[in-house]
């Protein structure tokens, strides 16, 4: 056999390897998904594609937002931005999106390729993760599911981005920027671009549900660093 068919051959291995490596949406043990919205949305997400790393962003980090809604909101904490920015990237994510009005469900890692439920520890917050979320509308009538994934993460500028993936029923990103204020604490803007197949959605149902989201999901991160501090007083 020649050098060249030889290194050909080995390529080949490689690469189907590589491929039989990759997890299958269908390799998803559903009995450990609790939220039947999420189980349904990934069964129709596998007729998109059967596999975790074809899963694409609707809207990368340098890619043109003309044509999207935008909707923009601040909070104001009490802490430094040094310890709001740690705070925000080291809760694993089944902590920081579980609340009355949404809750973890699974979540993908492209970097690990590895899948984390609910009961598993997870990991910090990183690029390539994709989060599979229940959302829980009109006081439990309505549960909507819903992804998306990691896609800019700055540590300089202090900037978090993750986009909707494609197929979900919005498409777009969001946008956290954390600021220094004057007296020494922390100003955050959270920063949404959105569009969907209906016009009805965006301008009525989406800003609405979206604010009540996203101001849940700050608050639940500031009760969760006011337990971290609790719990390191009693120490």
């Amino acid at each position: 056999m020649t050098l060249k068919k030889s290194l050909i051959i080995f390529l080949c291995t490689l690469f189907w390897q590589s491929a039989e490596g990759q997890l299958l949406i269908s390799d998803v043990k559903l009995e450990s998904v609790y939220q039947s919205s999420v189980r349904d949305y990934l069964s129709n997400q596998n007729t998109r594609t059967n596999r975790f790393v074809d899963i694409e962003p609707s809207l990368a980090p340098d890619e043109d937002s003309e044509g999207y809604f935008y909707q923009v909101r601040s909070y104001l904490l009490e802490d430094s931005v040094h310890q709001i920015w740690d705070h925000y990237l080291h809760t694993k994510p089944k902590e920081a999106w579980n609340s009355r009005l949404i809750s973890f469900g699974l979540m993908y890692s492209k970097t690990s390729d590895n899948l984390y439920y609910s009961d598993d520890k997870g990991e910090d917050l990183a690029l390539g993760q994709i989060l599979f979320l229940n959302l829980n509308l009109l006081f439990g009538w309505v549960n909507v599911a819903m992804a998306f994934e990691i896609t800019h993460i700055d540590p300089v500028a202090r900037v978090i981005e993750f986009s909707y993936i494609k197929g979900n029923y919005s498409e777009g990103k969001q946008r956290l920027e954390l600021y220094e204020s004057a007296n020494g604490h922390t100003r955050i803007e959270h920063s949404s671009y959105y569009k969907s197949s209906s016009l009805i959605r965006d301008l009525l149902l989406y800003p609405h549900f979206h604010a009540r989201i996203i101001d849940n999901f700050h608050r639940n991160l500031k009760r969760e660093l006011r337990k971290k501090k609790d719990s390191s007083s009693v120490q």
